[in-house]
């Protein structure tokens, strides 16, 4: 699996006992599922927040929009 993306409303939020942490709903659902199907993955890469950068380009998730860094 490469990469996947989406958005939750603010506070809308599961706990993923594997990460003993707090993800956003869609997300912990989707870790949720691969685990089912055995497929690996790491907490490094299960970036979530009010704004972040990947490779470069800073998301806003809450205004929806992306930009180059």
């Amino acid at each position: 699996v490469d990469d996947a993306s989406g958005f939750n409303a603010k506070g809308d939020t599961l706990f993923y006992e594997p990460y003993k942490m707090d993800l956003p709903r869609h997300q912990a659902l989707l870790l949720m599922l691969w685990d089912d199907l055995g497929i690996p993955h790491r907490p490094s890469k299960q970036i979530s927040g009010e704004q972040f950068s990947i490779i470069g380009i800073h998301v806003d998730p809450n205004a929806m929009s992306l930009s180059l860094s």
